[in-house]
């Protein structure tokens, strides 16, 4: 028979229950109140296995705060950019609700209910979900409790927002008009949106790059880092996310002219007219103060304000919408990791593929 731990009796305090208790291997006595023997009994003989097969899990007091700031210091911070560690930072603030439960007693239901009850958004609740299921994982990968409760929650869904792109026309149409204007407005900046537009690199890439960077020989730019600003350190050029983000992007003629203009020297292609790091906030700015001047113009047709970054967007669709350029060619080009996320994002720039699969298939049959 196996050994026991401890032992139950009578709840003078409540007269008909039982109360029992167990001796744990940490030194602890643990406690719990019970309706019925059979019920007292069948938990003492429980735990008692549990400790016989060494599975038994110490009480802790460690709150579901405390871990969560354990785990983004120790196992998060050194292996991620500072601005992503500093989102995570901020959906780490929604979860105060949840902060004083005892990490050992977090339930699904708990959860479900701050789900339910936040007012954050579905974007938001999905980012705290990750964060906090992660976060979990690894505390019963360390034996501080014996499941996730996380496995049993739904993630919170994510509001797919459609992705816009600019027309190829107005693409051409910005450009030119930047091309054209003045210096001290935002033709300075000329060079750095074409690469945009025709490279499909993010901002950050790009305004890392730095000379040594481009082959103007073989029209290459060549991504191995990104610009970023935090609140933690201010601006400053940190590593691409993944492996496959370090890559080499060829880029037309138009561009190779746009960058010849530019001052050749050493460190970053493009920097403030003191030599610093540009800011991203200050290149937006300059892009949304060139679709309002078009916009002014007589004449000319009304160009709706995107966001600088639907420039990555629009090469992306253009790309895929010619038919003839294989996905895995493009996913490469934009740096994502996984082919998957390239299809989740622009599978809608494909309309006329699936056409051309129907025209096919007589075809293939017949042979």
């Amino acid at each position: 028979m196996a050994k026991l731990h401890g032992g139950m009796y009578p709840d003078k305090a409540r007269p008909g229950s039982m109360r029992a208790y167990i001796d744990t291997p940490g030194g602890n006595r643990k406690w719990r109140r019970f309706k019925s023997e059979d019920e007292a009994a069948s938990w003492l003989i429980g735990q008692s296995a549990e400790i016989n097969k060494g599975t038994f899990q110490e009480p802790s007091k460690i709150t579901v705060g405390d871990w969560m700031e354990e785990w983004l210091d120790v196992y998060t911070k050194p292996k991620v950019r500072t601005n992503t560690y500093e989102r995570y930072a901020i959906s780490f603030a929604h979860m105060e609700p949840l902060y004083a439960i005892p990490l050992q007693k977090l339930e699904p239901h708990a959860v479900q209910k701050f789900y339910s009850t936040s007012k954050l958004s579905q974007n938001a609740l999905h980012k705290v979900h990750q964060l906090l299921k992660a976060a979990l994982r690894q505390a019963a990968n360390n034996n501080y409790i014996m499941r996730n409760p996380l496995d049993a929650v739904p993630a919170p869904k994510v509001k797919k927002t459609e992705i816009t792109t600019f027309a190829a026309e107005e693409v051409c149409a910005l450009l030119e008009f930047c091309k054209n204007r003045p210096p001290r407005h935002s033709a300075r900046y000329y060079p750095l949106f074409c690469l945009l537009a025709m490279t499909g690199a993010r901002i950050g890439e790009i305004l890392a790059l730095k000379w040594e960077d481009v082959d103007l020989e073989k029209r290459t730019i060549f991504i191995k880092n990104s610009a970023e600003e935090t609140k933690t350190y201010g601006a400053r050029i940190g590593d691409v996310k993944t492996v496959k983000g370090k890559r080499k992007i060829s880029f037309p003629l138009s561009v190779l002219d746009a960058i010849k203009s530019l001052p050749h020297g050493e460190g970053l292609i493009f920097k403030t007219r003191t030599g610093n790091q540009l800011y991203k906030r200050n290149v937006i700015r300059a892009w949304e103060e060139l679709i309002a001047a078009y916009n002014r113009q007589k004449g000319v047709a009304h160009i709706k304000y995107r966001s600088l970054h639907k420039l990555r967007h629009t090469h992306a669709t253009t790309l895929l919408a010619d038919g003839d350029i294989a996905i895995a060619d493009v996913s490469a080009r934009l740096g994502h990791a996984r082919i998957s996320h390239t299809l989740d994002l622009y599978a809608h720039a494909r309309p006329e593929q699936d056409k051309k699969i129907a025209d096919k298939i007589d075809g293939l049959y017949k042979k």
